[in-house]
């Protein structure tokens, strides 16, 4: 995979990855009155937003709009996929990789948002050959803690193979919530992912990133 240029995300924050050895240390920063906070986790923001992308593309959608017609993130998938993919070459197969984490990243969004009140925001970023994914979205918080602890123990996970086949196990007669999606992606698709979880308000956002290689299909 390209080499990812590093940038300060946070100028209040250390930057997760900065003098660390573990990349998914959370960073938080926490008011105990208001018990708002802000936890970034693995590989967020190692490239910038204020760093000019090469093309932008930018997406708003109301939850509902996705869950009365479930096909609608299969659609959009296959949109970015033919945006970024055609112009390059095993176009094909670059083609699939990319609709296949896009749609991962869409379908939990959408699944797990505030179904009328939120919004999912989406941000496509191309970097030379690297295509940023930023996907946000409003969630329960319910959801907001337990994915949290999810995709930290994703990203600490040295076995994610071995991690894989005992959640298939575990979750054999429930998968539905089950979090083998994005472990999938983790384990199948060489990306980079990183997380920013910020509760402010009673107001639960997630905001995933994905960095994918246009060159490694």
């Amino acid at each position: 995979m390209s080499t990812l240029p590093q940038e300060k995300i946070l100028p209040t924050m250390r930057h997760p990855l900065e003098n660390n050895d573990n990349p998914t240390e959370m960073v938080t920063q926490q008011t105990q009155k208001s018990m708002n906070e802000e936890v970034v986790i693995g590989d967020f923001n190692i490239i910038h937003e204020s760093i000019p992308a090469e093309g932008n593309v930018f997406i708003r959608l109301k939850p509902i709009d996705m869950i009365s017609y479930w096909k609608r993130c299969g659609m959009l998938a296959d949109f970015v996929a033919a945006f970024y993919g055609n112009t390059r070459e095993k176009s094909q197969v670059l083609e699939n990789s990319i609709s296949t984490i896009f749609n991962e990243l869409i379908e939990n969004a959408t699944k797990y948002s505030v179904k009328r009140g939120g919004e999912v925001k989406i941000h496509l970023m191309l970097y030379d050959s690297i295509l940023k994914i930023e996907i946000e979205n409003i969630t329960t918080i319910n959801h907001y803690e337990g994915y949290k602890k999810h995709v930290k123990n994703l990203l600490e996970c040295e076995d994610l193979e071995g991690l894989y086949y005992q959640t298939l196990a575990e979750k054999s007669d429930s998968p539905e919530g089950s979090g083998i999606g994005i472990m999938l992606l983790l384990k199948d698709y060489p990306i980079k992912i990183g997380a920013r979880f910020h509760s402010e308000d009673g107001t639960h956002r997630v905001k995933i990133q994905v960095y994918y290689s246009l060159e490694s299909a």
